[in-house]
């Protein structure tokens, strides 16, 4: 189910983290280098799958913040 896949690139770097279930199987994550990335004109950041996760996951860090500052 790819759709449980997160891929995400900053600049050089690619961030793959695998769904949980397969983490058992040696599935995980994987942080690896990005030969010749970012190229001209590419931006910085970019999330490939998983965009949805990256907002939930966004949203709860920015309000364990907010409940730790108040």
């Amino acid at each position: 189910m790819s759709s449980l896949i997160i891929n995400w690139r900053f600049g050089g770097w690619f961030l793959q983290i695998d769904r949980p279930g397969n983490w058992g199987l040696g599935h995980s994550f994987r942080l690896s280098r990005v030969p010749g990335r970012p190229r001209p004109g590419e931006s910085w950041a970019a999330f490939y799958q998983g965009r949805g996760y990256f907002l939930a996951l966004l949203l709860l860090v920015a309000a364990l913040i907010g409940w730790g500052v108040a």
